[in-house]
């Protein structure tokens, strides 16, 4: 199974990935990683006044932090645990 994580802030990246290789511990599962993919960079130009001055404008950029894990056993408990573990808001975690 392949687990892709995704966040927009280092540091709760980083502090979300320390709890859950302590659970992937706990529960005495064979895994790799984690393995850090590249930083995905999304750059916004926006007008600040619509009708005048177009050479005015606010820049904003968003940062997405990913990783993945691949988990070579795991059973139907695992899945449900995984399922309901808590996490923090900002971050997004999809299965394959």
């Amino acid at each position: 199974m392949k687990i892709k994580i995704f966040c927009l802030s280092k540091k709760i990246l980083n502090f979300f990935l320390n709890r859950f290789i302590g659970f992937l511990k706990k529960n005495l599962l064979f895994y790799s990683g984690p393995i850090f993919l590249p930083l995905k960079k999304k750059k916004f130009c926006i007008l600040r006044s619509p009708h005048v001055d177009k050479d005015s404008r606010e820049h904003y950029e968003i940062r997405i932090y990913k990783c993945f894990f691949f988990i070579k056993f795991y059973d139907k408990n695992f899945l449900k645990k995984l399922l309901f573990y808590n996490k923090p808001s900002c971050i997004n975690i999809f299965f394959k």
